[in-house]
């Protein structure tokens, strides 16, 4: 049976969370991960600032979200702990250190992503979205700018109501053409879960992505979860507001919108609330001329069940 092409946009948490869900299909299911590569925290705004290379937490994260081997151990080993001796390294975590001076000796990150992929036999392809250092920035509707994905994503000012506007990169470049192929390819695209500008449309803003997804026949399907983060991103609160953000940036309508149904419970809404998240208003009956599927996928503590989304999903194709 030909395997269906399934490519995946966004950032490391959200992505990593439809690249488990999806990866037990593999026998199925021919997947690509594409994934931003404006991230500028931590790790990654040390190997940017102090290698000049493009940031590897993302995609390591993915990468270990792909594997075979057990997720939260791999996690642990190569992203959770951190160096904390030497200052030139502190912070930095064992899998971001070994991409980055891997990408510095050999001047290409992509044989280092593959060959990490192969030790850790990952289950998916892992492309970045540019190999060109970019740099994400935003615009509010009150005319304030944020610059770099940090500060997008955990702003260091009070946004207080006011929300993103438009989002570019700068500087800007091409789209990987390892992953316009993919794209061209595809029979399902998928954006989601995770934060909106910072992840999901961050990914997909290099140059020739649009004209790629409008070549392409594939269906394209917009995950949302339940939550976002109270202090985090300034991004839109409802479902449909969502939607129409993300489809500024596409060349065509969302076919398929899947949201997470679950109701909290009360030790859940304790929870949300001690996190900081809040609850999107799902406004279903503003979304038209597209399928809108509501699926609980919710686990247990909160966020999204990998398990739950891959089976939803699995479904929807």
């Amino acid at each position: 049976m030909k395997k269906k092409k399934v490519v995946i946009f966004g950032g490391a948490n959200g992505t990593g969370l439809s690249v488990r869900g999806l990866k037990k299909h593999a026998d199925v299911l021919d997947i690509t991960a594409v994934v931003s590569m404006s991230d500028s925290g931590r790790s990654s705004g040390k190997v940017r600032d102090e290698l000049g290379e493009l940031p590897p937490a993302d995609v390591l994260r993915v990468i270990i979200a792909g594997s075979s081997y057990e997720y939260y151990l791999l996690k642990e080993i190569f992203y959770t702990k951190r160096f904390t001796t030497d200052k030139k390294i502190a912070g930095l975590n064992i899998g971001t250190l070994l991409i980055a001076l891997g990408a510095k000796y050999t001047g290409d990150i992509v044989p280092i992503i593959q060959d990490l992929s192969e030790m850790l036999e990952c289950q998916v392809q892992v492309l970045p979205a540019t190999l060109t250092l970019t740099e994400l920035h935003a615009r509010l509707d009150d005319g304030r700018e944020l610059h770099s994905e940090g500060d997008i994503d955990c702003p260091q000012e009070d946004c207080g109501e006011h929300l993103i506007e438009k989002v570019w990169l700068d500087p800007t470049g091409p789209m990987y053409s390892g992953a316009v192929q993919a794209v061209k390819d595809a029979d399902v695209i998928i954006t989601g879960p995770g934060d909106l500008y910072s992840s999901n449309i961050a990914s997909i803003l290099a140059e020739g992505t649009m004209q790629a997804i409008e070549q392409s026949h594939a269906k394209l399907v917009y995950i949302a979860g339940n939550k976002y983060s109270i202090n985090g991103e300034p991004a839109p609160r409802s479902l449909s507001e969502r939607v129409s953000a993300l489809e500024k940036y596409l060349p065509r309508p969302v076919d398929v919108v899947l949201y997470n149904t679950h109701e909290l419970g009360h030790v859940e809404k304790e929870k949300y609330a001690a996190r900081n998240w809040g609850l999107l208003d799902f406004d279903v009956h503003n979304i038209t001329d597209r399928r809108v599927i509501g699926v609980e996928i919710e686990r247990k503590g909160g966020g999204i069940d990998p398990d739950k989304l891959g089976n939803a999903l699995m479904q929807i194709m």
